[in-house]
C-alpha cells in the first residue's frame, strides 16, 4: 500500500472533524506535563471538544479549500488541535485554563455568534 492510501483515512479523519466545527483552538503543546495534558484531555472530553496532534502536513490537506485555509500560516513545530462542533467557547475556557499553553491560532466559524465572549476569555493570549 502506497504512502498516500495509509495518510488518506487520517486526512479524511480530521475534514470529518473541522467540517461542522464551531471554533478550532491550535496550540503549541510543549511544556505540558503528563498529569496536565491528562486533566486537560479529560476536560474537553467532558466539554464536547476534539483535542488530537496531528501531522502539520495532514492538517494542510484536509483544510484545503475550507474556511479554516487561513491555518496554514501557523502550521509549524508540535501543534494541538482542540475542535467544538456545538460550544464555541469550550477549548478557549479549557485551554485557557492550563497555563501551560501558547496559543497559536484561533479560528471561528462563520455561523458562531460568541466571537466577542471568546476573546475576552482568552484574554487575546493566542495572539503572539
Amino acid at each position: 500500500m502506497a504512502k498516500v492510501e495509509l495518510k488518506q483515512p487520517i486526512v479524511q479523519e480530521i475534514s470529518e472533524t473541522i467540517k461542522d466545527a464551531q471554533s478550532l483552538v491550535v496550540v503549541d503543546y510543549r511544556g505540558l506535563t503528563v498529569a496536565e495534558d491528562t486533566q486537560l484531555r479529560k476536560n474537553l472530553r467532558e466539554a464536547g471538544v476534539t483535542y488530537k496532534v496531528y501531522k502539520n502536513t495532514l492538517v494542510n490537506r484536509a483544510i484545503e479549500g475550507t474556511e479554516f485555509e487561513s491555518l496554514k500560516d501557523v502550521l509549524e513545530g508540535p501543534n494541538a488541535f482542540a475542535v467544538s462542533t456545538e460550544d464555541a467557547t469550550a477549548p478557549c475556557i479549557n485551554i485557557r485554563n492550563s497555563k501551560s499553553f501558547n496559543f497559536k491560532c484561533l479560528i471561528i466559524s462563520n455561523n458562531c455568534n460568541n466571537f466577542f465572549f471568546i476573546i475576552r476569555i482568552i484574554n487575546f493570549n493566542f495572539l503572539n
